[in-house]
């Protein structure tokens, strides 16, 4: 599907964490096959927060979901049901610039109508 350049909205990203890179290869498949994201990409990190009263530091899986404002919804909805966090991390930030065409990219690969 090619997109009017008068139409092409700055990409959103959308971060998570899950605890094991099978699920962020889980979470990454299930998002860019319904087409919700153009991309996602998993790096392993260290975390240190406070749980219920004590520090806690463990080893998780960030994810940074490439997404159009129009599609985030259906990124935390499908995050919302599928993650296995009781209080997950889903943080929605706006890309202030980026290259047209990259733009025109994300925006092509989230359009389609791929929600099955």
């Amino acid at each position: 599907m090619t997109v009017d350049p008068l139409e092409i909205p700055n990409p959103i990203v959308v971060q998570t964490t899950v605890a094991a890179e099978a699920d962020a290869q889980t979470f990454a498949r299930g998002l860019v096959e319904r087409g919700f994201a153009a991309c996602v990409q998993w790096t392993p990190i260290t975390s240190m927060y406070r749980w219920q009263g004590k520090i806690e530091q463990s080893n998780e899986w960030q994810l940074t979901i490439k997404t159009i404002p129009s599609r985030v919804q259906d990124v935390i909805g499908w995050l919302q049901r599928h993650h296995t966090y009781t209080n997950p991390e889903i943080l929605v930030l706006g890309v202030v610039q980026t290259s047209a065409a990259y733009a025109r990219w994300v925006t092509e690969a989230t359009m389609e109508d791929n929600t099955t």
